[in-house]
C-alpha cells in the first residue's frame, strides 16, 4: 500500500477541497473508502474456503459519526461466527462492535396474488437497503481523535462464497488434481465483490488496493494490479499486486491455479496465463493481441490506462470474460488450435472486447448502475471499428444489420428497451426496471449494449468521425490526468462517466448539442416501423411516397430525418424526407426522363458503372429501386413496397448490403422461375459478400420449395453444390477438403457449410424432402475425405450433420415403429449413430459433432419417427462425464421434447424436474446459459396465440408455478439467478396475474384450479 504520508496527504486535500464536478455528480457519503489491503491464505479447495485479512482506510466526513456500514457477503464468516476463529475487528487498534444487518427478504403481501408485476414492486421497495451489511460501532477513543481517517483491520474465513467459482478436477480415485484451481466472477448484475471481501460495494466509491495471496509452492496466483513481488519460503509462497489507479472494488478480482504464462513477445507488460496442456493453444489465440493494443493506443491517443496486464484462461466461467482492472479472466472453451479456422472471428471479437474493456469499463467507470449500458456500449463500439479494420467493411456492416434486427426483435417481443428511464412511465412497456438491479433482466441487459452501441454509432455520424474521436480522446485524456492516486478523491470524479457528464462533454468538445437524439433514443425507449408505400407518377416524373407509422408493442413514434436514396437511370440521389407525425406524404423530383434504349450502363451509388439486362423494365420507367436508411443510422424495422423487379435489381446490383439483405428477405416469399434465376446467379458470383449469398442459398431453398420441379428451367441446388464443391472428373464426389487461408478459399469453406444445410430445406409438393436430396447429404457424409486439408473438418462434418436433421418432416405414422421405419429415416439415424460413436473414440473441437447430433436424435424423436427416450439425453447431461456446451445441448432437447408433448398428462412434472436439475449443478456457466435456452424455446409461453391456451396444457402445472416462484425469491441463490429465473418466469406467464388466477373460485384450490383439472 502507499505510504501512510501519500494517504494522509490525499485526505487533507480531500478535506480542503470537497467540491465534485457538476455533471458527475459524485454524492458525498459520511463514510469512503480510500485505500484497501487483502491478504488471502489458508486455501482450502475441498471446503471451498480461504482466510482473509484486510485493512481499510476509510475517510470520515462526518466527525459526528458514531457508526457506519460496510457490505458484506453471506459467505463472509466473521470473528463472532465461527468458533475457535482467532480473528478481530479492529478500528485503529481498538476492537469495534460490529453486528451483521441481513438483507432485506422480498416479501410479498399475503392478500397479493403471485404475479411478476408486484414481485418487481416489492424487489424495488427493498433493494435500496443494498446487500447484506455490516454495523460496525465506531469506539469512542476513536471518536474522541477526532480524526479525518481511520484504519479498519477485519479477519474473516471465508466459506462457499457466491461470486468465486471452485473447478474441482479429479482423478478416477476422487483425489483433486494440480489443474484444479479457483477465481472471482460476476454473480450479480452490478458486483459480488462484496460476497468474499468487506468493503464499500458501491457505484462512485474508488480507492487503491494492495491484494496479497499466500498460496503452497504448487500453486500460482493473479489479482487486480501491477505484480511487484513474490516472497518464497520451503512450502509457501506470496505474490503480492499494487493497483495504484484508482477503481472501484466490483473491478478487483484474483484466481489461484496451477497456471502456465506467456509473455507477449512485443509487449512484455502483457502476460496470459492458461490452464497446464493449453499453453500452444494459448499462443495460437492470442498471437494478434499486440495488434489490438497498437489499434486502440492509437485510436484513443492515449496508452494503455494501467502498467500492466493480465488475461488468464480458466474452465467454467459463466461468461466469455469477466474484466477487472489490468486483469481480464478469460473462459477457456475460447481457446483454439491452430487447426481450427471456424473460431477464429468469434474469438478474436470476444479478446478484443475484453481489451476495450479496460479502458471504457474498469478505467472509465460508470457513475451509477443505469450508466453501465453507456461505458459497455463505448466498448462495443470501439470493438466494432476494430472489426471493421481487420475483417473488412462487409463484415462490420453485416454485424451492425444483425444486431440491428436483434434489438427490433426483442423489443417485438418483450417491450421497449429504455436506455435511461427518467420516470416510471418510460419503463411501462418494460417487465424489467433498468434502474434497479434486482429486477433488471439480463438478457434486456445485453439488448440495452447492443442498441447502446448503435446509439454510439447514430451520434458518430451526426457529429462526424473526427470530432466524435475527440470526445472519446477527451474522456481518456480527463481520466488519465486526474487518475493519480496522489490526487484528491474530488478530482478522481473524473474518471466517472455518466449520461449527463458523457453529453456535456460532447458540447464542450464539439460545441453541438443533440436534445433530439437523446429525448428518442436514451429518455425514450422502442423503435420506429416504417411501413413504406409509393407510386411513379409517369406523367409528372415523381415518386408519390407515403410513410406510415403504427404503435405497436417495443415500436415509438420517429420524428425527424429519413433518408431515402432513389436508384435511377442517371445515377443514385439521396433524398431526406422530414417525418413529423405517424403518417407522412411527400413528393420525390426523378432526375432521369425515360429511358435511351441504346444505354445499357448504370451509375451505382458507389461510382461504379453496371451494365444491366432493362427487357423487362417499362420503357417509360426511370426508378430501378428505392433504399430506405441505407446506412442504418436509426435503430428502425422497414416494409418497403415496390415491385419484384425492382428487389430482383436491388439484389443483382446493389453494392449495399443491408439493401442486399432486405431485398432477398422479400424474394424469398416468392415463387417464380425468374426469381430462382436471380438467386441463382446471386449464389454463382463470388464478388458478392459471402454472408450475402448465405442468405440467397436459404431463400432460393424457400423459392423452389413454391414451385414444380417440372416448370423448373434453371440448375437445381444439389447441381449447383456439385460444380462448386464436386470432383472435377466426378462431380458427384464432393472433392477433397483442402483449404487454404485466403479469402476466397476461406469463404467457399463458409459458404460449403450453407449450402449443404440450405439444400435441405428443400421440399417436394408433398411437403417432404426429396429422396435425392436426402441421398445426396449422406454421400456428402460417405465421401468427405480430410487427408490432404491441413485444417480440421469438425465445422463441416457438423454442417452435414444438421444438414440431415433439416430433412426430417412429420412421421406419417404417429406410432413410432422401429420396424417399419422409412428407408431414409433409417438412413439418417444410422448415419448419425455412426457418427456419434465416432465422436465417443475422438471429440471434435467444442464437440460440434456430437451436439449436431443429439439435435438430430431429437428430432427424430419429436418428429414422432422414433420413441421419445429423455433417459438417452440425461446421459449426456451427467456433470460427471460431458462437456459443458455438450449438457446444455442436450438440456435443450429435453426441454424441445417436453414442448412437443406438452398436452400430455404424463409430462406435467417434467418441466420442475428439468428447472431442479439446473440450480442444482454446481457449474455456474451450465446454469447461467442453460437457464437462458430454455427461455429461448420455453415448452409454452404466454405472448402470442399460443399464451391463450398456454393454462389449458398440463406442462404448465401448479408445481412449476411454485417453484419458479420459490427460487427466484430464495436468497441462498446468486442473484444473477434469479434474475434468469425471473426471465424465463415472464417468459411463461407475463407481468400481470396469470390466467389461471381468473378460474371461478369453486373450481379454485389457493391460485390454482383443483386437483380434479388440469392447469
Amino acid at each position: 500500500m502507499p505510504p501512510y504520508s501519500e494517504i494522509q496527504e490525499m485526505v487533507s486535500l480531500e478535506a480542503a477541497d470537497t467540491g465534485h464536478d457538476e455533471f458527475v455528480n459524485v454524492p458525498l457519503r459520511p463514510v469512503e473508502q480510500v485505500a484497501q489491503e487483502i491478504i488471502l491464505s489458508d486455501f482450502d479447495f475441498e471446503k471451498k474456503t480461504f482466510r482473509l485479512f484486510t485493512k481499510l482506510v476509510l475517510n470520515i466526513n462526518d466527525l459526528t459519526l458514531s457508526e457506519f456500514y460496510l457490505d458484506i457477503g453471506d459467505g463472509c464468516k466473521l470473528p463472532n461466527e465461527m468458533p475457535g476463529f482467532d480473528g478481530n475487528v479492529t478500528l485503529n487498534g481498538y476492537n469495534a462492535n460490529y453486528i451483521r444487518v441481513p438483507a432485506p427478504k422480498v416479501e410479498i403481501p399475503p392478500n397479493d396474488p403471485k404475479s411478476l408485476e408486484n414481485y418487481r414492486r416489492a424487489v424495488e421497495h427493498d433493494f435500496t437497503a443494498g446487500p447484506s451489511s455490516l454495523l460496525i460501532r465506531i469506539p469512542n477513543p476513536v471518536r474522541e481523535q477526532g480524526l479525518h481517517m481511520i484504519n479498519l483491520c477485519m479477519d474473516c474465513m471465508v466459506v462457499n462464497p457466491k461470486g468465486v467459482n471452485f473447478v474441482l478436477l479429479r482423478d478416477e480415485d476422487g483425489n483433486l488434481l494440480p489443474i484444479s484451481h479457483m477465481y472471482t466472477f460476476r454473480s450479480d448484475m452490478m458486483s459480488s465483490t462484496h460476497e468474499w471481501l468487506p468493503c464499500i460495494d458501491q457505484f462512485h466509491t474508488l480507492g487503491i488496493f494492495e491484494v496479497a495471496i499466500i498460496v503452497p509452492k504448487l500453486y500460482g496466483a493473479l489479482a487486480t494490479g501491477e505484480h511487484i513481488e513474490t516472497i518464497e519460503d520451503d512450502d509457501f509462497a506470496k505474490y503480492m499486486f499494487r493497483h495504484l489507479v484508482p477503481t472501484m472494488p466490483c473491478n478487483v478480482g484474483f484466481a489461484v491455479g496451477n497456471f502456465e504464462s506467456y509473455v507477449h513477445p512485443d509487449i512484455p507488460e502483457v502476460v496470459f496465463h492458461c490452464i497446464p496442456g493449453s499453453l500452444t493453444c494459448l499462443k495460437h489465440t492470442v498471437a494478434q493481441c499486440g495488434r489490438v493494443f497498437e489499434f486502440f493506443e492509437e485510436l484513443l491517443s492515449s496508452r494503455f490506462p494501467f502498467p500492466c496486464y493480465h488475461m488468464l484462461f480458466v474452465y467454467n466461467t459463466p461468461d466469455d470474460f469477466t474484466s477487472y482492472s489490468g486483469f481480464s479472466i478469460m473462459s477457456a472453451d475460447i481457446l483454439y488450435h491452430k487447426k481450427i479456422i471456424d473460431r477464429v472471428h468469434p474469438t478474436r471479437k470476444v479478446i478484443v472486447n475484453a481489451i476495450a474493456s479496460q479502458f471504457f469499463g474498469c478505467f472509465i467507470q460508470p457513475i451509477r448502475f443505469n450508466d453501465i449500458w453507456l461505458i459497455k456500449a463505448l466498448a462495443r463500439f470501439i470493438t466494432f471499428l476494430y472489426v471493421e479494420r481487420v475483417f473488412g467493411s462487409c463484415e462490420y456492416v453485416y454485424e451492425v444489420y444483425m444486431v440491428m434486427k436483434e434489438v427490433c426483435d426483442f423489443e417485438n417481443r418483450f417491450g421497449k428497451i429504455c436506455l435511461y428511464p427518467r420516470v416510471p412511465e418510460d419503463i411501462a412497456d418494460s417487465f424489467s426496471n433498468p434502474t434497479c438491479p434486482g429486477v433488471f433482466s439480463p438478457k434486456q441487459g445485453e439488448m440495452a449494449i447492443l442498441k447502446g452501441f448503435l446509439v454510439m454509432r447514430m451520434l458518430h455520424d451526426r457529429l462526424g468521425k473526427e470530432p466524435f474521436m475527440k470526445v472519446l480522446h477527451q474522456l481518456v485524456y480527463s481520466a488519465t490526468r486526474y487518475g493519480d492516486h496522489k490526487l484528491s478523491r474530488a478530482e478522481w470524479a473524473q474518471l466517472f462517466l455518466g449520461v449527463d457528464s458523457f453529453f456535456f462533454t460532447v458540447f464542450n468538445v464539439t460545441g453541438r448539442e443533440v436534445p433530439t437524439l437523446i429525448e428518442q433514443w436514451i429518455y425514450s425507449g422502442g423503435h420506429p416501423y416504417f411501413e413504406i408505400h409509393y407510386n411513379l407518377n409517369k406523367r409528372r416524373n415523381m415518386i408519390e411516397l407515403e410513410i406510415k407509422q403504427e404503435l405497436k408493442k417495443g415500436r415509438q413514434i420517429y420524428t425527424g430525418p429519413l433518408n431515402i436514396v432513389v436508384q435511377e437511370l442517371d445515377g443514385s440521389y439521396t433524398h431526406t424526407v422530414q417525418i413529423d407525425k405517424d403518417f407522412v406524404r411527400d413528393d420525390i423530383q426523378c432526375h432521369s426522363k425515360g429511358r435511351n434504349k441504346k444505354r445499357k450502363k448504370v451509375l451505382l451509388s458507389i461510382g461504379e458503372e453496371v451494365e444491366m439486362d432493362f427487357s423487362k423494365l417499362d420503357p417509360e420507367v426511370s426508378v430501378l429501386w428505392l433504399r430506405v436508411d441505407p446506412d442504418m443510422l436509426l435503430i428502425r424495422e422497414i416494409s418497403l413496397n415496390q415491385p419484384i423487379l425492382f428487389y430482383e435489381y436491388m439484389v443483382l446490383y446493389e453494392r449495399n448490403i443491408p439493401a442486399q439483405l432486405f431485398a432477398l428477405d422479400v424474394l424469398k416469399t416468392q415463387n417464380t422461375v425468374q426469381t430462382v434465376g436471380v438467386l441463382n446467379d446471386v449464389i454463382k458470383n463470388d464478388n458478392w459478400f459471402y454472408q450475402v449469398r448465405n442468405h440467397a442459398m436459404k431463400a432460393l431453398a424457400n423459392t423452389r420449395t413454391r414451385l414444380s420441379a417440372n416448370v423448373m428451367p434453371h440448375q437445381g441446388m444439389v447441381e449447383m453444390f456439385e460444380e462448386f464443391f464436386g470432383c472435377k472428373s466426378t462431380p458427384e464426389i464432393v472433392a477433397s477438403n483442402n483449404v487454404v487461408v485466403l479469402p476466397k478459399s476461406l469463404q467457399m469453406y463458409l459458404l460449403q457449410q450453407e449450402f449443404a444445410k440450405a439444400i435441405a430445406l428443400q421440399r417436394d409438393q408433398r411437403s417432404r424432402c426429396p429422396p435425392e436430396v436426402v441421398n445426396f447429404l449422406l454421400g456428402l457424409l460417405y465421401f468427405n475425405d480430410n487427408s490432404l486439408n491441413r485444417f480440421t473438418d469438425d465445422f463441416l462434418i457438423a454442417a452435414y450433420i444438421q444438414a440431415l436433421g433439416r430433412t426430417l418432416c412429420l412421421a406419417d405414422n404417429h406410432n413410432p415403429d422401429l420396424q417399419n421405419l422409412d428407408p431414409l429415416v433409417r438412413k439418417i439415424i444410422a448415419e448419425v449413430t455412426r457418427t456419434l460413436n465416432l465422436e465417443m473414440m475422438k471429440p471434435s473441437f467444442g464437440r460440434v459433432i456430437q451436439i449436431a447430433c443429439l439435435h438430430v436424435l431429437c428430432e427424430l424423436q419429436r418428429l414422432e419417427h422414433i420413441p421419445i427416450d429423455l433417459d438417452l439425453f440425461w446421459l449426456f447431461a451427467d456433470p460427471k462425464c460431458n462437456y459443458v456446451d455438450t449438457r446444455i445441448a442436450a438440456v435443450q432437447c429435453i426441454v424441445k421434447l417436453i414442448k412437443s408433448q406438452n398436452k400430455t398428462n404424463d409430462w406435467v412434472n417434467a418441466m420442475p424436474i428439468v428447472i431442479k436439475f439446473i440450480l442444482e449443478d454446481e457449474n455456474p456457466r451450465f446454469i447461467y446459459r442453460a437457464l437462458s435456452k430454455v427461455a429461448e424455446n420455453p415448452p409454452f409461453h404466454f405472448l402470442g396465440e399460443s399464451g391463450i391456451k398456454a393454462r389449458q396444457l398440463p406442462v404448465n402445472s401448479e408445481g412449476l408455478f411454485n417453484l419458479l416462484w420459490n427460487k427466484m425469491r430464495d436468497e441462498r441463490l446468486p442473484r444473477r439467478v434469479c434474475l434468469l429465473l425471473m426471465d424465463l418466469f415472464y417468459v411463461f406467464y407475463g407481468t400481470q396475474v396469470p390466467e389461471i388466477y381468473v378460474e371461478p373460485p369453486e373450481r379454485m384450490v389457493g391460485p390454482f384450479m383443483s386437483t380434479n383439472g388440469h392447469v
